[in-house]
Order: C-alpha cells, then sequence, then structure tokens
C-alpha cells in the first residue's frame, strides 16, 4: 500500500493553511489524501439571567458543516491528488486520532475556529499531539503558502534517546531532496543540586552533546546536513530553531529525566511555539 496523509479542517483560515501544506505534501509523495471535518450538536443552556439558548437544528448544524468542508476543499489545489473527504458527528481530535490509524502523517493546524486567539496551541492539535498513533505535523497561523513545495531548512531536536533517533530518520526519508538537516543536541551545565543529572563540568557536557549530534548525524543517508551543540535550554533552543527553519522535527518524548542535558521532554514545548 502506498502512503497515506490524513488532514484535520474546520472552516478556518489555520485549517485552510494545513489542508493546503498536506496537499503539498501528498502530491509530492504521492500519498492519499484523507481530509476530515467533524462537527457537533452543542446542548442547550440556560443562562444566570434565566434565558434559555435553543440550539439549531441538528439538520442545519450538519448542513453548515458541510459547507465548510466543500468551501474548504474548493479553496485548495487537489488536483493530482487521490483525496478522500470525511465528515462526522464527532469530536475532532478522536475522529482525527482514529482515522490516522494505519497513515504515515497526521497534519493540523495549530488552532481552528474553536480557539481563543490567545491560545497558542489549540486543544485540538494539543491532544492529536499527544494521541496521535503517527507522527503529526502542525501548521503554524502564520505559515504563508509559497505556491511551490519549499522545505529548505529542517532542524531535528536530537538528544540519543530511541525517539529522537526515529526523528532523525523520519526527517531523512520525508525531507525533499534539495533539503538541508541541521541536527541540535542542546546542553546546559547541570547545577550542584540537581539530583537527576550527576555535576559535570562544561567541557565534558559540550563534549557529550556533541558526540551526541555526531551519532545522530550518521544516521542521515540522503541528505547534506550538519549536527551542532548548543548551549542553551533544550526548550528555549528548539524554539529557536522553530522560529529560523522551514521545518522543526522533534521525538514525542527523550531521555525522561535528563532535564539538563539535550532534549528532555519538550516537544509540547516546540509546539507552543509555532
Amino acid at each position: 500500500m502506498g502512503e497515506r496523509v490524513v488532514v484535520g479542517v474546520d472552516g478556518s483560515d489555520n485549517g485552510n493553511k494545513a489542508l493546503a501544506w498536506a496537499a503539498r505534501h501528498a502530491r509530492r509523495r504521492g500519498a492519499q489524501l484523507d481530509i476530515v471535518l467533524s462537527w457537533q450538536a452543542p446542548g442547550g443552556a440556560v443562562t444566570p439571567m434565566g434565558m434559555a439558548y435553543v440550539p439549531p437544528p441538528l439538520e442545519a448544524i450538519k448542513a453548515d458543516a458541510e459547507k465548510r468542508l466543500q468551501r474548504s476543499l474548493a479553496g485548495c489545489d487537489l488536483d493530482e491528488i487521490d483525496h478522500n473527504a470525511i465528515i462526522a458527528e464527532r469530536d475532532a481530535a478522536s475522529l482525527l486520532c482514529e482515522t490516522a490509524e494505519g497513515a504515515d502523517l497526521l497534519v493540523v493546524g495549530s488552532r481552528g475556529l474553536g480557539g481563543f486567539k490567545g491560545l497558542i496551541l489549540g486543544s485540538v492539535s494539543a491532544r492529536c499531539a499527544n494521541e496521535s498513533p503517527c507522527p503529526v505535523a502542525i501548521v503554524p497561523a502564520d505559515w504563508d503558502d509559497p505556491g511551490r513545495d519549499v522545505h529548505g531548512v529542517i532542524s531535528i531536536g536530537v538528544d540519543g534517546s530511541a525517539n529522537a533517533n526515529a526523528a532523525v530518520r523520519w526527517a531523512d526519508a520525508w525531507a525533499p531532496e534539495d533539503s538541508f538537516l541541521r541536527l541540535v543536541c542542546a546542553w546546559t551545565v547541570a547545577a550542584p543540586y540537581d539530583r537527576v543529572v550527576p555535576e559535570m563540568d562544561e567541557v565534558r557536557m559540550r563534549e557529550i552533546a556533541e558526540h551526541t549530534a555526531e551519532r545522530a548525524a550518521d544516521l542521515v543517508a540522503s541528505h547534506d546536513h550538519v549536527a551542532d551543540a548548543v548551549r542553551m535550554d533544550a526548550r528555549l533552543a528548539l524554539a529557536h530553531e522553530a522560529s529560523l527553519a522551514d521545518v522543526i522535527v522533534v521525538g514525542a518524548r527523550g531521555r525522561r529525566g535528563l532535564t539538563r542535558l539535550l532534549l528532555g521532554s519538550v516537544a509540547s514545548s516546540v509546539a507552543l511555539s509555532l
């Protein structure tokens, strides 16, 4: 079987950007694209002043969802892409993760119609990042479609863990041929009171980080790349990389507990910085 990509849409600008990004990826990879929109009927409510809210008829809610899906499809170039449109009455994150079972990639926008403007990562994208059975691509709200497939610089957070190594292999297999990979290992000197990581001097910590980045670079088989060890908290280092690179790739979980050395558990921080 060929590759399959799942993307969530909701009619929002960010959802449509996620669809455009997913369509470009699917076209380049020759993948099937499943375009998913969920809808739910809101319950009735009574305000503190005793005024009742009666939701619209179920048929009207479903019709509105179908219109939003058709508008998203009409606004995206889907030529030469084998695609399916899926619409169902279900909470969005559960439907997306269920549809993504056996898929190669799940694509979501960083936030959609239901989010507050001040909320950087929406609840749906956050749940997908935590619960998806396959790799997840989160498309930022400020992503601008360049009109062509551009992934010039891809930064990858590494820490020597199995998940980080898997992220390197995935990025090397996924990235276009002309992409340049940056393998970034962040490090800081452990504080004397840190019981998780033994106290080490700066030279030793740098050597460990450089060795870790170089070993990760050995996993790259298909792209020009560079390995870099940076003295910075991993969350800040990868957030900085996310502001400079075209794509940033991290494993879902790194070396648990080693918060001073390398990646640690920072995937959520990276997602929040998008």
